[in-house]
């Protein structure tokens, strides 16, 4: 909290209001351990839903598949392994439909 907080204050209010927030290794809004209200006390307005993206990394669920002590069956990794992919391919998506859509920030010279 404390660095997104001194970070969010080096920040312009235009950018604040801007902000794009990607979780990884969370699939949904159930999976994602950060709490959306102090994200939006560390931009000080409220961060829409559009603007927060979910991506579960694929690779890393494979690897945990395979390793310890529970070997999952192969059709089984592979079916997790695509939908995987699948949603972290939708998430992306939404990502940069989002960084399109956003307002150029320019810098005064000093």
């Amino acid at each position: 909290n404390y660095v997104l907080t001194e970070f969010s204050s080096l920040l312009p209010e235009m950018a604040r209001e801007n902000i794009l927030t990607v979780f990884t290794n969370c699939k949904n809004k159930k999976h994602c351990s950060f709490h959306r209200n102090v994200l939006n006390e560390v931009v000080r307005h409220e961060v829409s839903t559009e603007r927060i993206i979910y991506i579960e990394n694929p690779y890393s669920l494979f690897k945990n598949a395979l390793e310890g002590e529970k070997a999952v069956p192969d059709l089984t990794v592979q079916q997790e392994l695509v939908d995987g992919c699948k949603q972290a391919s939708a998430e992306l998506g939404k990502f940069f439909v989002q960084v399109t859509q956003m307002p150029r920030l320019t810098c005064a010279a000093v």
